[in-house]
């Protein structure tokens, strides 16, 4: 699954991002925080639309099993 590929790739970044920074113990830049903000509201906004998508795809298929049931 591509998300998952995705996903695993941001969290790899993620991780060197922090290794490097642990390595330097300066303070993290602004820009830098505010890109880290950035990836995890992008990443918590995807699971939120694919979440919505696979719940309204089962309501969906829901519906569709008691329309056909119940049609004479």
């Amino acid at each position: 699954l591509d998300v998952a590929k995705s996903a695993k790739n941001l969290l790899t970044s993620l991780d060197r991002l922090n290794t490097r920074s642990s390595i330097q113990p300066r303070k993290p830049s602004t820009i830098t925080t505010l890109a880290n903000t950035f990836l995890l509201a992008t990443m918590f906004y995807e699971c939120i639309v694919i979440l919505a998508a696979a719940v309204y795809r089962s309501e969906c298929n829901e519906h569709h099993l008691t329309t056909t049931t119940h049609s004479p």
